[in-house]
């Protein structure tokens, strides 16, 4: 069974006892309560503008309208002006002062941005493009030490520590991510009190770690106001906590659970046994996963996408007929930020949303990725 936790921000902490939300909201999910959207335009597939996009990851909103967006595989954040137009863009490939491999965070607070990288930088910029400063973090845990997210709160900026590992042979591989406050002055990190322990179910075999099939895995991430939100992954469970790690909200969904059944084991079987190349797909890690104890039903969530106007979303995972067939459904389930659900989306991925509006991604039959601007209505 995995293991969930958050711990007190201290060497040798243990698991905190259960935790008592402040509230508690029960939702009822129908699938069918699609959101209205009216499309307001549209941009991705002018060359000559430099209007392309590759791996949009997530965007925020200036004060004055315009969309910030990460464009991961251009290594750049893409400006959006009221009516699509890039206007202009931040940063550039490179491993310079301002300069991204691959920027992967993105929050905006007042007039400046602050933009994070896998190289464990984060860069400050001022909203018009110009770059001001670049730190590359280091962080006290030498097993939780590789920049995760960036956000902020009422007070400012915030970045986590985050780490994936196996203690030992005898353990599931762990996943850790522990919330520090940054100084914008000199780059310090101090830890906030919240961190986040996960620990999947599995054997060691052969020099790799071997998941039970369907293995729940739980998603994070962090609001505007420094909330930090994670979902209870066997079931429709979202938890919101605060960031020294108080459980502020809970959400409870009534979609009907999935079982795993011996077909879709099956189906699950043939699809892992013919990865070819990949070695732990192997077919006596396939018979090995069979072995473990596996979940009774399907994860109903997993991805969780939270934006600077408070609201956030979560992708469902249990509607997927032919979950092997390469192809996923898009639905997101949106709330607003005291957790009522009000509505879903099918085949978009959200990148900002506020309940008035809605910034997505599409793709379309070639994999070419757009950015449209719905009013909701």
């Amino acid at each position: 069974m995995s293991v969930l936790a958050f711990l007190l921000a201290c060497d040798g902490a243990e698991p905190t006892p259960p935790q008592v939300a402040e509230s508690e909201v029960h939702v009822a999910i129908d699938r069918t309560q699609l959101l209205e959207l009216s499309q307001r335009w549209v941009v991705g597939d002018d060359a000559d503008s430099g209007a392309q996009f590759y791996i949009v990851w997530q965007a925020a909103r200036h004060a004055d309208g315009d969309f910030l967006v990460v464009d991961a595989g251009n290594d750049r954040i893409a400006v959006l002006g009221h009516d699509g137009q890039l206007t202009r863009s931040i940063g550039r490939s490179g491993q310079g002062p301002g300069e991204f491999g691959r920027p992967n965070g993105l929050v905006v607070r007042g007039d400046s941005v602050l933009v994070g990288d896998q190289g464990n930088r984060v860069h400050f910029f001022s909203i018009d493009g110009s770059h001001l400063d670049t730190y590359v973090l280091n962080f006290d845990d030498p097993e939780v030490n590789r920049l995760g997210s960036v956000a902020r709160d009422s007070i400012g900026w915030l970045v986590s520590a985050a780490g994936y590992f196996r203690e030992g042979t005898e353990r599931p591989p762990a996943q850790r991510e522990y919330l520090h406050r940054l100084d914008p002055g000199n780059g310090a990190v101090t830890e906030t009190g919240l961190r986040w322990h996960h620990e999947g179910e599995g054997v060691w075999s052969g020099g790799f770690w071997v998941d039970a099939a369907f293995a729940h895995r739980p998603s994070a991430a962090y609001d505007a106001s420094g909330r930090f939100l994670v979902n209870d992954s066997p079931s429709y469970e979202i938890r919101v906590l605060s960031i020294v790690g108080d459980l502020e909200l809970r959400v409870l969904g009534d979609a009907p659970p999935v079982p795993i059944t011996s077909a879709l084991l099956s189906e699950w079987e043939a699809w892992r046994a013919c990865e070819l190349g990949t070695p732990e797909c192997d077919d006596s890690r396939t018979r090995l996963a069979l072995t473990l104890e596996n979940p009774d039903r399907i994860q109903p969530i997993d991805r969780i996408r939270t934006f600077n106007s408070g609201y956030f979303a979560v992708r469902r995972n249990d509607l997927d007929e032919d979950r092997f067939d390469g192809e996923s459904i898009a639905q997101y389930d949106y709330f607003s930020p005291d957790g009522d659900f009000v509505g879903s989306t099918d085949g978009l991925t959200p990148l900002w949303f506020d309940g008035a509006e809605l910034l997505a991604r599409e793709t379309d039959e070639f994999d070419v990725e757009r950015i449209a601007l719905y009013d909701v209505g």
